[in-house]
């Protein structure tokens, strides 16, 4: 697997009004068919994974919930 910083741009999400910083990872292999983390990656900086697109696919998998558990 090759992995790839891309770049740093904005992405949308779901919860906020405003589109967040997102650093770009794009994960690749040259396997036929490769494993479902192979894609591309949108981390926002102020959240986490906010956005992944699965290799061949046309559209990305957004977050459109999440738990948060105080420790």
């Amino acid at each position: 697997y090759t992995s790839t910083f891309a770049a740093v741009e904005t992405c949308p999400n779901n919860w906020a009004a405003t589109d967040w910083d997102c650093l770009k990872i794009v994960i690749d292999s040259d396997e036929a068919e490769p494993p479902p983390f192979v894609g591309t990656w949108h981390w926002a900086t102020e959240f986490g994974t906010s956005r992944f697109q699965p290799k061949g696919s046309e559209t990305p998998w957004i977050l459109e919930k999440f738990e948060w558990f105080a420790e």
